[in-house]
């Protein structure tokens, strides 16, 4: 079973999240944030840096990653491994 959350109007960033379960175990992807350092304080359990906002903040190693591909394919004469 797989459920994917996605919202670009949440209040608190820009929020998306997948999950999951089978037999086999589980998957789970969490939203990026600047640190993955979390606080517990009196007025505060486990409060972390707010969640990147955009999403060339998010995905910008998956963006260079994609286009540094390109010529790789170009160069070795075979399909991309990005597609449409």
């Amino acid at each position: 079973m797989c459920q994917i959350n996605n919202s670009r109007r949440a209040v608190y960033g820009f929020d998306q999240r997948v999950e999951v379960f089978g037999s086999g175990g589980m998957l789970q992807t969490s939203n990026q944030r600047d640190s993955g350092l979390r606080v517990w304080t009196e007025g505060a359990t486990a409060a972390q840096d707010r969640l990147k906002a955009f999403s060339l903040e998010r995905y910008d190693e998956s963006f260079i990653h994609e286009l540094d591909e390109i010529p790789d394919a170009i160069a070795q004469d075979r399909q991309p491994l990005v597609s449409g």
